[in-house]
């Protein structure tokens, strides 16, 4: 029994992480090692839904790391074992004999703050698992970020762990760093030198080749999409069929700020024609979100959707690397998975790059070259590294003492694995340690701005809002977003892998029931799907109250049973902030097109629009001030609180009442939701006559009942 202490020499560990990005499977991936290092035996890592969830009542020991993602909810690989885990028939006493830890990754300015770990931690204890130390809560806002809350929450995890199980001797040589197993073989089928002389050779004899002047490495490459490997994986809730993403082609890709602005943003469209074809009926149906009794399923994705697209490494880079690695673009690579890397990673199943292609392919497509190196990364390097002084240096920013200077050298710098391999010229691993060192190009989530009902603009098509990410080092570095970049180098034509899935936001039901929304920036492109939905959605139904339903030009009878409150608009409240009017007030035209007045290109206003634009341009004030989105919200305040409290204030509950509007906050993870809320908090205190703790009890109704819902990121 774990209470009574662990006195055996072989113990066994199990890690199981819960990961949508990475991060959290990259600090499983540390403990694990870790507990290898401690003596632990067998160790087994896994994430959660591939760990076979019924055995956990056999387990003693377990370190949990999961991540939270959209609104508090829980990553894609850990939704099926947590749903098993809160099935009411599971006994009280059911883990009574496994003590556990629990850290978990995320950010502290959404209202649901780790919400997954600290689910996971109640649940276990309900479950009779008896917690080894405090909950370890890991915060991208803090001042040394996730990993330097990870490393306090180690510092008290693993001595706990060690003095409940006696019997695992700690090794003398605990904390002397080895090299790991490789956990993929890659070897040169063919080099290829751009003269006759190709020749076979050794992948690991590559560092001692002069390195030639290569020409682009983009040059002479396929772009056969429909070859695609396990490297797609298809993601939780996909609204496409099937394993492999759908290659969208791009229609339109054009700046949306002027050319001398300092911030890139661009607007995007692409061609799904076909999606549906592949999509047949199959709907994630609690997510559509659209009016009862019409056709949703002939639409490829909802408002509110989000798109997940592949990004390719810049040219340039993957020459630079390429060189760095002294390989020509066309050299062939067979790359074989190892059975121990299996067991090192967790991860089950086919490799997650193809098992033969051109150097140039792998490096462009499927390794993330750019991406900052973990600390165990480091480490790796530094055993490898021939000049005693730079194996100290690399030594040192891989261990927990050296935090700070990891966070100062890689974190703050960004700096990637290519130029610590320039920074200490004395490492040079072999092309099979590198594929087993270098994480993958993962795929980044783009709110969709478009809607594709098939009476709004643009049914066969999906629309992206870009903010080209670039910034300046402490230190004067120039960097730029992987896929923001990688965007907006797209010429018409360019086929793009993409998933489609639902996102954080639930529409109401009926279309009529009020929407307030907060898009400062990129944060409108969710918002104006939404517009544009809910205006077909009501066109839509006002046809079917006719007995007319025209979708692609054919004439049917819909309605029935469908919501309709007959509520007089306004139906949406956008408040948009931008610095100035006449350069980043994104969508201005359409947007203005579906208000009441009909400024813009709506020529009088839709007749299905219902939309007040209320907008906050921070730099065009004449004396100087600052006007921001939360300063309209304050003004506006006696009209949004019987929006969202009733007529009668908040005492029916919030959680029950339909009619009531939700609120959505989408942008910037910096500030902006933190202030939203906190100003939202004020009206509640100043329009309802709210006490501090009421207000904050009733958000947090309207946070349970999805009335409230905040999408932000970071850079």
């Amino acid at each position: 029994m774990a209470d009574e202490g662990c006195h055996h020499r072989s113990q066994r560990l199990v890690v199981l992480y819960g990961s949508q990005t990475g991060t959290a499977q990259d600090l499983g991936e540390e403990v694990a090692r870790k507990g290898r290092r401690r003596g632990f035996s067998p160790v087994e890592l896994q994430a959660w839904d591939d760990y076979d969830v019924t055995r956990l009542p056999e387990e003693t020991l377990l370190l949990a790391v999961v991540s939270t993602t959209g609104d508090g909810e829980e990553p894609d690989n850990m939704r099926k074992s947590w749903r098993f885990l809160l099935r009411k028939a599971l006994p009280a006493g059911s883990l009574g004999r496994l003590r556990f830890g629990t850290f978990g990754l995320g950010d502290s300015t959404y209202p649901k703050f780790n919400a997954v770990a600290r689910r996971l931690h109640t649940r276990l204890k309900q479950l009779g698992a008896k917690p080894l130390v405090e909950i370890g809560l890991g915060d991208d806002q803090s001042p040394r970020g996730v990993l330097g809350d990870f490393d306090t929450w180690c510092q008290s995890m693993w001595p706990a762990l060690h003095a409940l199980c006696p019997g695992v001797l700690l090794p003398p040589d605990v904390n002397r760093p080895a090299l790991e197993p490789l956990t993929y073989d890659c070897q040169v089928v063919k080099i290829y030198t751009g003269g006759a002389g190709d020749d076979v050779g050794d992948a690991a004899a590559l560092g001692h080749r002069a390195a030639p002047d290569y020409p682009n490495a983009q040059e002479g490459e396929e772009e056969d999409l429909d070859d695609l490997p396990a490297f797609y994986q298809r993601p939780y809730g996909a609204r496409n069929p099937g394993p492999r993403p759908f290659p969208a082609r791009l229609l339109v890709n054009k700046r949306l700020t002027p050319d001398d602005w300092f911030q890139e943003t661009r607007h995007l469209e692409f061609d799904l024609g076909g999606f549906l074809e592949e999509a047949g009926q199959g709907r994630d149906e609690d997510k559509c979100g659209g009016p009862k009794g019409t056709r949703q399923e002939r639409q490829p994705y909802q408002a509110g959707d989000v798109a997940y697209l592949y990004p390719e490494n810049r040219p340039n880079a993957v020459s630079a690397f390429l060189r760095l690695c002294h390989l020509h673009p066309q050299t062939i690579l067979r790359i074989r998975r190892l059975p121990e890397g299996k067991a090192l990673t967790g991860l089950t199943g086919p490799g997650d790059v193809p098992s033969e292609c051109r150097a140039a392919t792998l490096f462009r497509r499927y390794l993330d070259i750019n991406a900052v190196p973990k600390r165990a990364v480091l480490e790796q390097l530094a055993l490898l590294a021939e000049n005693p002084e730079e194996r100290e240096k690399l030594l040192e920013l891989s261990s927990p003492e050296g935090a700070d200077l990891y966070h100062e050298y890689c974190y703050r710098e960004k700096r990637s694995v290519g130029e610590v391999l320039q920074d200490f010229p004395s490492v040079r691993p072999s092309l099979s340690r590198l594929l087993s060192l270098l994480p993958r190009l993962r795929p980044r989530a783009f709110s969709i701005a478009s809607s594709s009902h098939p009476l709004g603009p643009f049914p066969n098509q999906l629309h992206l809002c870009v903010a080209v990410v670039a910034f300046r080092t402490p230190y004067k570095r120039h960097r730029q977003g992987l896929c923001s970049s990688y965007l907006a180098s797209l010429s018409p034509g360019k086929q793009v892998p993409l998933w489609i899935r639902p996102g954080s936001f639930l529409l109401p039901p009926d279309p009529q029931t009020p929407l307030i929304m907060v898009g400062p920036g990129t944060g409108v492109a969710p918002f104006k799907a939404m517009v544009e939905e809910r205006a077909a959605q009501r066109k839509a139904m006002a046809s079917a109250a006719n007995g007319r339903h025209d979708v692609g030009g054919k004439a049917n009878v819909e309605g029935e049973g469908s919501v309709v409150s007959n509520r007089p608009p306004p139906y949406e409240w956008l408040f948009y902030g931008c610095r100035k009017e006449k350069v980043d007030f994104y969508y201005r035209e359409e947007l203005e097109g579906y208000t009441l007045e009909g400024k813009g290109g709506g020529g009088g206003g839709r007749r299905e629009g219902g939309l007040v634009l209320v907008t906050a341009f921070s730099r065009d004030r004449a004396d100087g001030s600052k006007l921001y989105v939360t300063h309209r919200l304050q003004e506006e305040g006696p009209r949004l609180w019987p929006l969202l409290a009733g007529e009668g204030g908040p005492g029916s509950d919030p959680v029950k009442n339909k009619e009531l509007a939700s609120f959505f906050v989408a942008g910037s993870a910096k500030r902006m939701p933190t202030d939203v809320l906190n100003t939202l908090k004020g009206v509640a205190a100043t329009e309802g006559r709210l006490e501090g703790k009421e207000a904050g009890q009733f958000l947090d109704g309207l946070v349970r009942a999805r009335r409230y819902c905040v999408e932000s990121w970071s850079v």
